[in-house]
């Protein structure tokens, strides 16, 4: 029995100090911004980042992308800006509300390397709390670049729309590359575009905190 109590007893301490040490490096390594290469270019693009508190979307106006890609992701008429979110299957699909949220569901999705999906969503119009990044040609470029790499393609090229888990007429899923889990999250994977756009952000922020702060300052 005192092994017992003294297995459980390790196993709460460990637990705790993993989350412990997660937060502490989350909290450290968001609040430290990268050192990008400067740009000297013109910058002609708007983008955007939205922030749900949960999760921050990476916004781009639809010029940014190339015509042959933007067919793939099938948009609506007008649409003037495509939103881009990476993240785990198993959340995005069944929680299209914040009611559906389950614990099952969060923990699965931090704890276990779980299939991702990307989520893309059509605007016509700006949103009041996005906040704005002027970007150069060759900034935007980089950004797409990357983001296409995440989608699974089929043998024709296209991508693999998952049919019938849309939230509305404005959006659109597609299975992704690579697995979700804490070390990887939804912000984490926007902030690697962010960085491989040249654009300051944090370090490392798996929560949106990290993401929006340098958005804000680089305004």
């Amino acid at each position: 029995m005192k092994k017992l109590l003294r297995y459980i007893a390790y196993s709460l301490v460990g637990i705790i100090g993993f989350f412990v040490i997660y937060f502490l490096m989350a909290y450290l390594l968001s609040s430290i911004g990268t050192s990008p290469k400067k740009q000297t270019c013109e910058r002609s693009f708007k983008g955007y980042l939205s922030d749900n508190g949960v999760h921050v979307d990476l916004i781009l106006p639809i010029e940014a992308f190339d015509s042959h890609f933007i067919a793939k992701l099938q948009p609506i008429e007008g649409t003037r800006y495509v939103a881009v979110g990476w993240g785990d299957r198993g959340f995005y699909l069944s929680t299209p509300t914040w009611d559906d949220v389950k614990f099952s569901t969060v923990f699965y999705a931090l704890f276990m390397p779980s299939p991702s999906v990307m989520h893309i969503s059509f605007y016509n119009v700006t949103h009041p709390s996005w906040v704005s990044m002027q970007l150069c040609p060759i900034q935007a470029t980089a950004m797409q670049t990357e983001i296409k790499k995440w989608f699974k393609s089929n043998a024709d090229e296209s991508l693999q729309r998952i049919e019938d888990f849309d939230y509305g007429k404005n959006d659109r899923f597609f299975e992704g590359k690579g697995s979700y889990h804490c070390f990887r999250t939804c912000n984490v994977w926007t902030g690697r575009i962010l960085k491989k756009g040249s654009i300051k952000t944090a370090i490392w922020s798996p929560f949106t905190g990290g993401i929006m702060y340098f958005a804000v300052k680089n305004q």
